[in-house]
């Protein structure tokens, strides 16, 4: 762990002045008194006398003349460096010359200033700022090395579980031996309710290893999302371009991660039975067709086609859970994407069987990828036939979007399948199970009036032969950051959520996107480059006009923790909520459904 740095109001902070001229000496002690830092202040001559007193005790600023009498220039600098590392390091000089201050500042030096120019309390200032940054980073350090730390134990206790299941097949092995060979002996002795109690003990054990995982990616993702906050402290504050781009790297790596755990926590769920499947009116058509319109902009960097379609049988409103329809089908369209560099994919909807109950219809996704190879696909769709997860094959069982859509199909009652060729592309398909809605088994949907609610544009009311009116709402969410890494950190979010999102890095992207789609809320930050959130508000109302849209969106303004601290929302006209991000997803919820909720009081 690093060494920790002193805050402002710490009692004592120990300075460490090379200086041989008196008159310079105590107008720097001048300075230093002046302001509410308490110093510890030591002087040395040379430096020579410094390196000792520095191998002695630990100094946090070491304030320096760079003409000493036995060093001088960059020299001294160097010299000092060796015993700086954990300090930080001032210079103070009689000589201005700007080839030299850029050469010291190069080498680590903190600030450079000529005595002449020095003024008021500008030594003392550039000492707190270059506490508070330095604490900042050793902060965002340390929060990596135990978040290092936490992947660590994971990996562990990966290794821990594969160990132990490894252990327990070969004991499941060795028992059914044991059993074949005295079988007859055990079938005269083995009861019924032993057999039922060693199947609970079974479930049981299972159940147990769910939760604990569950409870581990929980207190995971408490972690990543801490580093996420740090994150928007970092990319605020005044860095290097190496140190930015170092920054938002690590960013986009902590949001694929947040993105991993979320999808195991999701596994998880279905496997303790948090989850549970609820069915509802749904129009499946309208799945396809919003998972595929929310798919573009990820086919922006690769030469794919995506296309969709399904039978009149299909488009019929159905009773069945057509969320989790859209998380598997979001999941095997992720998969097609993820392994297509060019060609085409596409969403087919069919009806498998309808009866007077209901029947099965099918969702396949189609690609030109690079195909499953014939040894493993066998074994594939074994596990699928056999509804079993564990006969994956290994490669496919780190496929969490995979393993995800398997598990929800078997959530739903269906089976899933797959069909593949090496090198000319990949038919995944799932069966699903669903149920007429009573006394209206084939019955269309009611042309669509005004909407009266919002919710998921694919979520249709069937009334009992009187018009009712048909609520077909986007929900769709224009993101509005300069910073690439937040725009994923935040669609993301939005996506887990249910929201389908379009993303602009500045306001002209944003006036441009309103001409040509509807949005039910824009997320624009406070400091958007070329108009802000305000300007963006002001005309939002004259844009709407020009189109068909029957309202304009909600705005919501977005900044970091501290711009919006204290902030009133009534202080800002045509502004409907606040947000600081990044935030917990919960409390984004939260504001989305506020905002919804507010264009109908």
């Amino acid at each position: 762990m690093n060494q920790e740095v002193p805050s402002i109001d710490q009692r004592v902070v120990r300075l460490l002045l090379l200086e041989d001229d008196d008159a310079d000496f105590a107008a720097v002690k001048r300075q230093l008194d002046r302001g509410s830092i308490n110093f510890d202040v030591s002087r040395v001559d040379t430096v020579r006398q410094a390196c000792s007193q520095l191998k002695k005790r630990q100094y946090d600023v070491v304030l320096v003349d760079l003409t000493l009498p036995d060093s001088s220039g960059v020299d001294t600098v160097e010299c000092l460096a060796e015993h700086t590392q954990q300090t930080i390091l001032l210079v103070v000089t009689g000589l201005e010359d700007d080839d030299l201050e850029q050469e010291i500042l190069r080498r680590g030096v903190c600030g450079y200033f000529v005595k002449r120019e020095v003024q008021g309390k500008s030594i003392l200032r550039v000492i707190q700022h270059a506490l508070q940054y330095e604490r900042f980073v050793r902060q965002h350090l340390a929060l990596v090395d135990h978040l290092r730390g936490q992947q660590k134990s994971m990996e562990v206790l990966a290794r821990r579980l594969r160990e132990e299941n490894k252990l327990l097949k070969e004991a499941h092995e060795l028992r059914i031996q044991e059993e074949a060979t005295n079988f007859n002996h055990l079938v005269n002795h083995v009861s019924k309710e032993v057999v039922a109690m060693l199947a609970i003990e079974s479930a049981q054990s299972s159940r147990a290893k769910s939760e604990f995982l569950l409870a581990s990616c929980q207190e995971l993702k408490t972690s990543l999302e801490s580093v996420l906050a740090v994150h928007d402290h970092l990319v605020r504050s005044a860095l290097t371009d190496q140190q930015r781009a170092l920054v938002d790297a690590s960013l986009a790596s902590s949001t694929t991660l947040l993105r991993m755990v979320g999808e195991i926590i999701q596994i998880a769920q279905v496997e303790t039975g948090s989850t549970q499947a609820k069915p509802f009116p749904c129009d499946l058509s309208g799945v396809i067709k919003e998972v595929g319109a929310s798919a573009y902009s990820l086919l922006r960097s690769k030469d794919i086609s995506l296309k969709w379609s399904w039978d009149d049988r299909f488009a019929q409103v159905v009773q069945c859970d057509g969320q989790i329809v859209r998380q598997i089908l979001v999941q095997l369209l992720s998969n097609a994407i993820k392994f297509t560099t060019q060609g085409r994919i596409d969403i087919r909807g069919t009806t498998m069987a309808r009866d007077c109950n209901g029947g099965r219809i099918r969702i396949s996704v189609l690609d030109t990828g690079v195909g499953v190879p014939a040894e493993l696909l066998e074994e594939l769709q074994a596990a699928f036939a056999q509804g079993r997860l564990s006969g994956l094959p290994t490669h496919m069982k780190s496929s969490l979007g995979l393993s995800l859509a398997f598990q929800l199909v078997r959530l739903l009652g269906g089976e899933m399948g797959v069909e593949s060729v090496r090198w000319k592309g990949s038919h995944f398909w799932c069966d699903i199970p669903v149920h007429d809605l009573p006394n209206d088994s084939h019955r269309r949907l009611n042309p669509p009036r005004r909407p009266q609610i919002k919710r998921p544009h694919f979520l249709k009311l069937v009334g009992n032969g009187e018009d009712t009116p048909v609520t077909s709402t986007k929900r769709h969410v224009l993101v509005a950051h300069p910073n690439r890494p937040l725009q994923l950190y935040l669609t993301e979010q939005l996506h887990q959520l249910g929201y389908t999102s379009d993303v602009a890095k500045d306001g002209n992207e944003v006036l441009a996107m309103l001409r040509r789609k509807e949005f039910d809320i824009l997320m624009v930050d406070c400091k958007l480059p070329t108009y802000d959130v305000f300007s963006i508000a002001g005309r939002v109302t004259q844009l709407v006009s020009q189109t068909d849209n029957e309202q304009p969106p909600k705005i919501i303004a977005m900044s970091d923790r501290m711009t919006l601290e204290g902030a009133d929302l009534a202080d800002y006209e045509n502004i409907d909520a606040l947000a600081s991000i990044p935030m917990e997803i919960g409390k984004l919820r939260a504001t989305l459904e506020e905002c919804l909720a507010r264009e109908f009081s």
